[in-house]
């Protein structure tokens, strides 16, 4: 259960990436095609960080944010599967105890003694609170780990070869599956690894017919999304030091800063336009 959700959202948000890297960059694809090398000039123009070298050259960049102090996607993606499997593994385990922890109240408190119904529910209510969260997050940092686990495989692989690949997933389900159960032994370990295997194969078999349809290849779609990824987190980069060089020039707020941008960059436009 767990590897099948953390595998749907991974698929889930390169897809809804591919979504909006391909409205993007549908003008720009010909001039990509012609002679001179549109995807190098668009890497010079960003001051992407060099991904010729070594492998564990790009994986140390992948980890760090480097000169430019921009997060790279795939430390992005890492959080963001780790935090929403934290939620899933805790809504799904808290709402599994709920029903068990009121029959174990009733039973606890069978002879006790409120001094109103309300004050019952009240006592009731917080134990179930409390062991919703208590049963809740033991899940939840379990998917946790292993949705970082899985990410983490997967991008370090496609990072140090500079190339995401079909069998990468399938490689990192095994290995995250392996590493789940090693705790609970070298047989338990084997089995979650063919567990992940199987479901990292069913993820493949749902992206293969999305690939044919975009006509990419899946390391164009997974490059071209760092790629925005890249110029997004530059912008806002960029932003933030624009607000607060305003901030100090005029010793203002956040939010004047803001609306003073703004301004500066409506009258940037205008000025083009005329």
């Amino acid at each position: 259960m767990g590897f099948q959700l953390n595998s749907f959202h991974w698929m889930l948000t390169h897809f809804r990436c591919l979504h909006q890297v391909l409205y993007r960059k549908m003008d720009a694809r010909p001039a990509a095609n012609s002679g001179s090398n549109g995807s190098g000039r668009w890497f010079a123009f960003l001051k992407m960080p060099k991904v010729g070298g070594e492998g564990w050259a790009r994986v140390v960049d992948m980890l760090t944010k480097g000169e430019q102090q921009v997060e790279s996607y795939e430390v992005k993606l890492m959080r963001r599967v780790s935090f929403v499997s934290f939620l899933i593994g805790t809504y799904i385990a808290g709402s599994n105890e709920m029903p068990w922890a009121k029959q174990r109240f009733k039973e606890q408190h069978a002879l006790s003694l409120f001094s109103s119904r309300k004050e019952a529910a009240v006592r009731l209510n917080n134990y179930m609170f409390v062991t919703f969260w208590k049963v809740g997050c033991r899940l939840g940092l379990r998917m946790a780990a292993f949705g970082f686990s899985y990410t983490f495989a997967v991008a370090c692989l496609a990072r140090y070869r500079n190339c995401l690949k079909m069998y990468d997933f399938l490689i990192g389900g095994t290995l995250a599956g392996a590493v789940y159960r090693l705790p609970r032994g070298l047989r338990a370990s084997f089995a979650a690894g063919l567990i992940g295997l199987a479901f990292s194969g069913a993820t493949v078999l749902c992206m293969c017919p999305l690939l044919f349809f975009a006509k990419m290849s899946l390391d164009d779609v997974y490059k071209q999304i760092r790629e925005e990824h890249y110029r997004q987190e530059l912008e806002a980069v960029q932003k933030r030091r624009a607000l607060n060089d305003i901030m100090k020039r005029y010793s203002v707020s956040w939010w004047q800063a803001k609306a003073i941008w703004k301004a500066e960059q409506q009258n940037a436009a205008d000025g083009e336009q005329d």
